[in-house]
């Protein structure tokens, strides 16, 4: 949603005091699209080999935990290749720590559930949003397993991600210093424009 609304208002540098920058739409926009492809790299990876028990597969389960990250990775770094700075990890970090902070919250003191996977019975173990992050039947293995995957299983996937940002080739446009596009907005896919390696950095 924000990618399109970004596509639609194409603001993409605005000048300040003839200081040019990156609007602040663009910046939420990059920001979004960087936490979000970080967090379903994390969904598909986590997912199969941390909770997948060999069950058929319907299509809910391959959307949520593999074809909804095809999708988002599509737009990213195929359609609007958005470029990704190793600085912008902080955004991922706030969202996946509020994330884990919520499935305590929703082991320990909320009675929801999981409706997927629920059959009431208090003996299985179906009441926690992952089975393999259960804080009431597993706590301490459950605080194992997210500190190991905070601290070193997400860096090295916000890492990954960071690579292949890196291989894409960014579509900017060409600008002169004084904001006029160069002759016919003629992209230049060999070096990046002056003025937005300038702000994007």
């Amino acid at each position: 949603l924000t990618a399109t609304i970004f596509t639609i208002s194409n603001v993409v540098v605005e000048t300040t005091d003839s200081s040019p920058r990156l609007s602040l739409w663009t910046r939420f926009v990059w920001a979004t699209f960087t936490t979000a492809i970080t967090i379903q790299l994390s969904v598909v990876v986590l997912y199969w080999f941390l909770q997948y028990d060999g069950r058929a597969v319907g299509y809910v389960n391959l959307f949520s935990h593999g074809l909804l990250f095809l999708a988002v990775l599509v737009d990213g770094f195929v359609i609007n290749r958005i470029p990704i700075r190793f600085k912008q990890i902080v955004w991922f970090y706030i969202v996946i720590l509020a994330y884990l902070f919520w499935t305590v919250i929703h082991a320990l003191a909320t009675d929801i559930g999981n409706p997927n996977e629920q059959d009431n019975d208090p003996e299985t173990d179906d009441d926690a949003i992952y089975g393999t992050l259960n804080w009431n039947e597993r706590p301490v293995d459950s605080a194992i397993l997210a500190i190991i995957v905070v601290v070193i299983g997400f860096p090295i996937l916000y890492f990954i991600i960071w690579c292949v940002s890196t291989l894409i080739p960014h579509r900017y446009l060409n600008e002169s210093t004084s904001g006029e596009a160069l002759s016919g907005g003629q992209q230049d896919e060999d070096k990046e424009a002056d003025l937005v390696l300038a702000v994007a950095d």
